[in-house]
């Protein structure tokens, strides 16, 4: 029987499966906002919830010990994902790949990065 954090990190294939699906559409219908890029959006939180989902995959012990490197490994697995389905993208139909949206799912790393990063600083005010 698998553990409860062997359970937690079945969440960053499944985000990544997500994302993949939905990159494979020629067309994604989502809301239009007046002057606000939806799309974008749309991969920053994306990419943010991968971002926190691969997150569980690292102890507590190493967010408190080695964040820099633990962020690092993080950002750059998720980015790298980012930028091949950027590329995935090329090979759908009526999609594009594009730098911005490679950008804003970057940022939407960092941002989960952060969200993990505070939370481990509360975690420790917390146990002190």
């Amino acid at each position: 029987m698998l553990s409860k954090n062997h359970y937690l990190k079945l969440f960053a294939p499944l985000v990544a499966i997500t994302i993949f699906i939905l990159s494979s559409q020629s067309t994604i219908s989502l809301p239009r906002m007046r002057g606000i890029p939806t799309d974008k959006i749309a991969h920053f939180l994306a990419f943010g919830a991968l971002s926190l989902s691969v997150c569980l995959w690292f102890s507590l012990e190493s967010w408190t010990k080695q964040s820099f490197k633990t962020s690092l490994i993080v950002f750059s697995l998720t980015s790298l994902y980012g930028a091949l389905d950027e590329i995935h993208q090329h090979f759908v139909e009526y999609r594009i790949p594009s730098f911005t949206d490679w950008v804003a799912d970057s940022l939407g790393a960092l941002a989960g990065i952060l969200v993990v990063l505070f939370w481990v600083k509360c975690v420790r005010k917390v146990k002190t």
